[in-house]
């Protein structure tokens, strides 16, 4: 899985997307330095946040699914997005142990939960098109925050 991760289609991949943000402003060190220090610990409770809350709409317990039955939406895409979620958060606490060694392994796992968020955004906007700003926006800030930690891996 981590030669998948970090292959050389996803380096190249990379290498694609990151100067479209080299000419953003940059954060302030301090900035960087206090979320390369805490994204281990976001990646690893969000990500088995993001497991609990995932299985508990495909098992359709959450009250989302429930919702979209009543109000008359078919729940399929809601299952869809809590599998993609599950996919996402367990990325997230792979993660983890890279991250907290300031492994580019960790910064990868990143990279590939925003690639699950562009699944996810576009299954998103068939349901609910009103959503493409927002869903832009999410996007380049996302991939901005992923861009500017990445030198602070190896």
């Amino acid at each position: 899985m981590n030669k998948l991760i970090s292959s050389k289609q996803t380096q190249e991949i990379v290498a694609k997307i990151e100067p479209n943000f080299r000419k953003f402003p940059h954060l302030p060190k301090k900035v960087v330095n206090v979320l390369v220090q805490i994204a281990p610990w976001l990646a690893l409770i969000g990500g088995i946040l993001g497991v609990i809350g995932g299985i508990s709409s495909i098992l359709g317990t959450n009250m989302v699914i429930w919702t979209a039955r009543v109000a008359g939406y078919s729940p399929l895409y809601f299952q869809l997005m809590a599998v993609l979620g599950i996919a996402s958060s367990i990325l997230a606490i792979m993660a983890f142990n890279p991250l907290k060694k300031r492994l580019m392994l960790g910064w990868y796992y990143l990279f590939w939960m925003a690639g699950i968020t562009i699944i996810s955004d576009v299954i998103g906007l068939i349901a609910f098109p009103s959503t493409l700003i927002g869903s832009l926006i999410g996007l380049v800030i996302q991939f901005y925050i992923l861009f500017e930690l990445k030198p602070a891996y190896k």
